[in-house]
């Protein structure tokens, strides 16, 4: 027992270790308040608190994210956080940083948190008002899991937070310094190597680890030289193996085989008897061994006939002494005759009595005749309905349907059929569609917030009409016309200060109907401009030091964001 003890006391120790270092760190909360904000520090977008991004990342998302603040004045900012507790989750405290900081122009609402919580395992992209059209949250969600997610489950933060916002400063209209290796270069994935620390070695494992390049190449060096000598061996091995693969095929000295496949491709036959080869007959020894019916079918293409003899048993046997190998054609094109017993009858179309439709079988003549005797008949047979295509969309006729995607997508260029009857569906023209529409759905479609298009069935006559929903976020469903006809404006009542909140009024009004709401929503205060040091007009500096670590900097006077706002838009996603 005594010895049990001594062997889990490190481990006991170790987990008391463990404990201690886990629950203080736990217990601290992070506040929207203690996130230090790069523009009041040093003019800049990244703040890493979780300290998982390289000096080499920050950098290159500070220059492709300061090009698109220059190019068109949207601003992004890019913060990671050990957690975000006490909020009751990671999407509240990245709405609350948002309006905190203030991201994007405060007349346009055209900013971009791009949040990255490490005990939280999750990402959030908060988008302003004002980018909601030409950043969808659609959109957000599909960069999350493509770019961001996938190497973040690896370990990798520099790639997963490169890629997304490089992809979101194209989204965003932004252009990327191609002639810029930085940024062009994929970032190396973290290496899983441990670092080993040089100074505590001795001279020769120090020499040995200063220049273990040079020995690497000279590795690498040597296998090559090793591959290229062991080639030879590589190539007797596998034409060994290919010669393996020919086996041998026993069949019967004697008798018929009737196939549509060819065995004998690429092995050799032997007798089943005495394992010896067999020989292949001529044309014209093959001939004599086959029946009037045989040599027809074989004239006609419906059969190819092969002999093969046995040199050793051939004396003894008492039949024909071959093997004859009928390979069949896979063409309809041939039948069996039902007097000669083999394919030697021919067919051939003579009309089509009537054409198949999407939904009902044709009939056509055929005539069929042997070439080895006299038979000959015409028979009335089936032709199939015809297939619609593979990628074909079938729709309910006379009914409507919403889809939330894009007009223009390959989707939505898939032909469309009838559900009932199968047939192809016609697109309506714009003129003759308007008699089908609501008027809400009119002015929807006038206003933007939608697009309508029509399709008739020819045999139905029936007409389905779709609606792609454009902008969902821009424009909201009226409760009276149940369509998107709802535009909202927003009016600044009280504007905020650094000490106070302001107010904004939404309206909503209804294009189409008397429908009006008006709702006063809150601005969060504006943060605080970093205080000017005595005798420079044009610098600021300002410092944080909190549970998580300190930070300090300078900036420009004007080195903050512009007091956008979010509603909440955008995205998340787990790794």
């Amino acid at each position: 027992m005594k010895q049990f003890l001594l062997k889990i006391k490190p481990i006991i120790l170790g987990a008391l270790f463990c404990l201690t270092l886990l629950f203080p760190l736990s217990a601290q909360a992070l506040t929207v308040e203690e996130v230090p904000n790069p523009q009041q520090l040093n003019g800049t977008w990244v703040t890493d608190m979780a300290d998982i991004l390289s000096q080499d990342t920050e950098s290159q998302l500070n220059q492709m994210i300061s090009e698109l603040e220059t190019n068109n004045g949207i601003e992004i900012a890019v913060v990671t956080v050990p957690e975000t507790s006490p909020y009751p989750s990671p999407k509240a405290f990245t709405t609350k940083l948002f309006n905190h900081w203030g991201i994007g122009k405060a007349d346009q609402d055209n900013g971009v948190l791009f949040l990255i919580s490490t005990g939280d395992r999750r990402v959030e992209i908060e988008t302003g008002y004002g980018i909601e059209a030409i950043l969808p949250d659609a959109q957000v969600a599909k960069i999350i899991d493509t770019k961001i997610t996938p190497p973040f489950k690896q370990g990798d933060f520099d790639t997963g937070t490169l890629t997304g916002t490089k992809e979101l400063v194209v989204q965003l209209g932004g252009e990327i310094n191609q002639t810029n290796s930085e940024l062009n270069a994929e970032p190396s994935p973290p290496s899983s190597t441990p670092k080993i620390n040089t100074e505590s070695t001795s001279p020769n494992l120090r020499y040995w680890l200063e220049n273990k390049s040079s020995l690497i190449s000279w590795l690498v060096v040597f296998c090559v030289i090793l591959l290229l000598s062991s080639v030879p061996i590589i190539l007797l091995m596998a034409i060994r193996i290919d010669l393996g693969r020919k086996r041998r095929i026993l069949v019967k000295p004697e008798g018929k085989t009737r196939t549509k496949a060819h065995p004998h491709r690429d092995r050799s036959l032997h007798c089943a008897d005495c394992k010896k080869p067999l020989e292949q007959l001529d044309a014209i020894a093959l001939k004599s061994k086959l029946t009037q019916p045989e040599k027809i079918a074989q004239q006609i293409g419906s059969i190819r006939f092969e002999g093969w003899r046995c040199p050793r048993c051939r004396p003894q046997l008492t039949g024909e002494g071959v093997h004859i190998f009928a390979y069949v054609s896979n063409s309809l094109d041939f039948e069996k005759c039902p007097t000669c017993q083999e394919l030697t009858v021919t067919r051939k179309l003579e009309t089509i009595l009537k054409e198949p439709t999407w939904n009902q079988k044709g009939e056509q003549l055929t005539h069929k005749e042997c070439h080895c005797c006299d038979y000959q008949e015409q028979v009335k047979e089936a032709i199939p309905c015809l297939t619609p295509p593979a990628n074909a969309i079938f729709l309910k006729p006379n009914e409507r349907s919403r889809v939330s995607q894009n007009l223009n997508s390959d989707f939505n260029h898939r032909p469309k059929h009838c559900t009932d009857c199968k047939y192809p569906m016609q697109l309506i023209g714009t003129d003759d569609l308007q008699s089908y529409l609501t008027p809400p759905q009119k002015v929807a479609e006038t206003i933007g917030s939608i697009q309508l298009k029509g399709w008739q069935c020819p045999n139905c006559q029936g007409v389905h009409i779709r609606t792609y929903v454009e902008s969902p976020r821009i424009f909201h469903n009226c409760p009276s016309c149940q369509e998107f006809t709802v535009t909202r404006t927003k009016k600044t009542v009280q504007p905020a200060t650094t000490d106070s909140m302001g107010k904004c009024l939404i309206i909503s009004d209804c294009q189409c109907c008397d429908y009006h709401q008006e709702q006063t929503e809150t601005i969060p205060c504006l943060p605080t401009p970093p205080s000017r040091r005595s005798g420079d007009s044009h610098s600021s500096s300002s410092s944080y030091s909190g549970s998580y670590g300190s930070y300090s900097g300078s900036s420009d006077s004007s080195g903050s964001f512009g007091g956008g706002s979010s509603d909440g838009g955008g995205a998340g996603g787990s790794w």
